[in-house]
């Protein structure tokens, strides 16, 4: 008669069963950061989104409506959602030269020879904060954005 066998358990090191759960395991914390991480910026970039077309909003309402800065003012918050919009409505003269603007005295010549033409200028900003702070992004950010109409 033979003396029954003596069964070895498998050491820890050796088993293959679990494997999955402690790659989830391993896994899931940067997904879950990366998940955050892409709904706090995309607020960000929503808002900013936000900032551009109330700005846009006064200076549509300025080509409608001619210069009104009350009316421009209720027009650029009514364009956005967010709580708090700081707004700057501005008419000034100016000659174009390239992209840019340059400030001149109203019915003067510009260095091109046309008349200054009269501009309303509508800035909107806001304060974003992401939720999490991030290393190299300031703990707060002012979003701003700015649209410029010649009136006449």
């Amino acid at each position: 008669m033979t003396a029954p066998r003596k069964r070895r358990r498998p050491s820890l090191l050796a088993a293959r069963e679990g494997g999955a759960a402690i790659e989830f395991a391993m896994i899931m914390p940067i997904a879950v950061a990366m998940l955050v991480l892409m709904f706090d910026l995309g607020t960000g970039g929503y808002m900013k989104s936000r900032v551009l077309s109330a700005a846009q909003a006064g200076t549509t309402y300025v080509e409608a409506h001619g210069w009104d800065r009350r009316g421009i003012v209720l027009a650029v918050r009514a364009a956005t959602n967010l709580p708090s919009v700081n707004i700057q409505a501005t008419l000034s003269c100016g000659c174009v030269a390239g992209t840019a603007i340059n400030d001149q005295l109203c019915g003067t010549p510009c260095p091109s020879g046309a008349a200054a033409g009269t501009y309303a200028a509508v800035t909107a900003s806001s304060v974003y904060t992401p939720l999490i702070p991030y290393p190299g992004l300031a703990r707060s950010m002012t979003l701003s954005a700015s649209s410029i109409v010649r009136v006449n």
